[in-house]
């Protein structure tokens, strides 16, 4: 009512962060006290498109779908999409851009840009891969420009960088989160507005729904601050839960050398629900 919807929402992430940390469960303060667990509601939906995470790379999906005339489901199981992107610098290497022309920086290329990020490597890079990165950059700079995105014509240099080549957008007015908040809030908008995706929050994908023949058809996800339990049947599933750097016991698991005492930086909703799934 205040007008500190966003300073809430980051007291409120702080808090199931340091729940955690301490060994709690943050789950437990977001239900209603109660002496047993209320049942969930039921509500099926069907969809082209369900996508399983509102990041960066589920909101980009969204927008790809519904430039492809396909009707989009977004779930996410924080109380605001984003996840790591939110919290990135929001810093994008590209070559031979109109801002380096500007600039007066002349000479790079993507071949150039390819061969600092191998070289960087020490020749231990999949060449596959970063041909991939470099030739594409452009293409998703235009493409993040036509769906809100607006760029600042000052170019940055960084290190093992042969010319400078990081470009970054321009904050609008009132922002105050991390550059790469303004990628999120770009593309959550052209999602939702251009393109009518709709997006569920405080809502955790917990099962892969399949058919007889074993072919995932749709995702079943809960909203334990509604009470709503959704069965979502979607032609195409596309999983973009990100990572689970924010889970020590599973990070662990796969490296037993991380201390017991290792400090954490991911966002509370790293937490691998995609790759258990």
């Amino acid at each position: 009512v205040t007008g500190a919807t966003n300073t809430s929402k980051a007291i409120l992430a702080a808090v199931e962060d340091c729940v955690r940390q301490a060994g709690g469960d943050p789950e437990l303060l977001k239900k209603a006290a109660s002496d047993e667990e209320q049942p969930l509601e039921t509500k099926t939906m069907e969809t082209d498109v369900a996508i399983i995470g509102g990041g960066g790379a589920g909101l980009a999906a969204a927008v790809s779908a519904g430039e492809n005339g396909a009707k989009v489901i977004v779930i996410e199981k924080m109380p605001d999409v984003g996840g790591a992107m939110s919290l990135s610098s929001g810093l994008m290497l590209v070559a031979g851009t109109e801002q380096q022309k500007a600039a007066g920086i002349t000479g790079d290329s993507q071949q150039v840009y390819i061969d600092d990020i191998y070289t960087r490597s020490g020749g231990e890079g999949d060449l596959n891969l970063i041909t991939t990165l470099c030739t594409g950059a452009n293409d998703a700079m235009t493409w993040l420009g036509q769906n809100g995105l607006v760029w600042s014509d000052e170019v940055q240099t960084k290190p093992d960088c042969t010319f400078p080549r990081t470009h970054f957008p321009i904050k609008p007015e009132g922002a105050t989160g991390a550059l790469g908040d303004v990628y999120v809030r770009a593309l959550q908008k052209s999602a939702t507005q251009n393109y009518g995706a709709q997006i569920l929050l405080n809502t955790k994908g917990v099962e892969l729904m399949q058919d007889d023949t074993g072919k995932v058809c749709g995702v079943i996800a809960e909203n334990t601050v509604d009470g709503i339990r959704y069965e979502i049947s979607a032609k195409s599933v596309i999983m973009a839960t990100g990572g689970f750097a924010g889970n020590p016991d599973m990070a662990r698991s796969y490296d037993k050398t991380i201390p017991d005492n290792a400090d954490y930086y991911a966002h509370p909703g790293a937490t691998g629900d995609g790759i258990i799934m």
